[in-house]
């Protein structure tokens, strides 16, 4: 505005971070959507995202570990209860192979340099707190801290079995990030973390096992 005291100087040979790419999130959600169209208007979709020349060239995409906010309902892939060593991990990932699976896959094959990004929202249920006025459930959790202390190590092997699920349909994760709003109490699929509960989980446990 004219006569304003305040102003913005661009330093254009000035650089500091360095931005990687741009994406979106991968959806169950999003997912229906895209099936739901016809071929041509799948790879009018597939184009305008992911086209280097002709699109918005997105070289990011997040994937939930499970479900969210932009699923059908609540899921998981480890539905035993105390099944601490999750023997009965649905390998296949089943629920997945119907529509995000696929879709997913479409991407990548038009962009093969995707770089993906692994989300969990919430663990099982029987992984998380509980208390007199709250049920442990995938949907919500307890201030400051859903999960539980003694399946910190549990989750953690979750993401590895989910990692290697997917890696054997042919998608593999460029990233890990340990929890989706950390500090947000969502009515629906959350898990709070505070800081130090976080960076305990990923030093001692999720760290460690990714690394193997």
């Amino acid at each position: 505005e004219k006569n304003t005291e305040s102003f913005i100087a661009i330093d254009v040979d000035t650089k500091f971070q360095e931005i990687m790419g741009f994406g979106g999130a991968f959806t169950e959600a999003a997912a229906l959507q895209f099936h739901k169209l016809p071929k041509d208007k799948q790879e009018e979709v597939l184009t305008l995202y992911f086209d280097k020349n002709e699109g918005s060239a997105y070289s990011f995409g997040r994937v939930p570990m499970g479900s969210c906010d932009f699923s059908v309902a609540s899921y998981n892939f480890a539905e035993t209860e105390n099944d601490m060593e999750l023997v009965n991990f649905d390998t296949n990932v089943t629920h997945d192979t119907e529509m995000m699976i696929p879709f997913i896959k479409r991407a990548l094959k038009r962009r093969s340099d995707l770089k993906l990004i692994l989300v969990p929202w919430s663990p099982p249920d029987w992984m998380k707190r509980s208390s007199a006025a709250y049920n442990a459930s995938m949907l919500g959790s307890l201030k400051p801290v859903g999960l539980r202390d003694d399946m910190r190590a549990p989750w953690a092997l979750y993401f590895s079995k989910f990692i290697t699920a997917y890696k054997k349909h042919g998608i593999p994760f460029w990233g890990v990030s340990p929890q989706n709003e950390p500090e947000f109490n969502a009515p629906w699929e959350a898990c709070m973390y505070n800081p130090e509960y976080e960076a305990e989980f990923i030093g001692e446990f999720l760290g460690p096992v990714l690394e193997r």
